[in-house]
């Protein structure tokens, strides 16, 4: 198996899986975090009925406190 983390490559070797290391495509792409500026969160439920009915309430409640305590102006559900 071709694995784009570092560690991958020893979590499977220790399972049994050959796994061979061979780099992230994006690294150089994607921009350092740092250079963000603003925080943004998205909140996500998942796309099945039981499965979304079951996390938003939690997840309201967590975009409710993300509002509250980190003044965020944006919060994606």
């Amino acid at each position: 198996m071709f694995v784009i983390f570092p560690f991958e490559e020893k979590l499977y070797k220790d399972s049994g899986v050959d796994a061979v290391f061979i780099g992230n495509p994006l690294i150089g792409r994607v921009p350092d975090k740092k250079s963000f500026k603003v925080s943004n969160p998205g909140l996500f439920s998942g796309n099945r009925r039981n499965v979304v009915s079951c996390h938003i309430p939690v997840i309201l409640e967590t975009a409710k406190i993300l509002k509250e305590k980190n003044k965020h102006k944006i919060c994606n559900v």
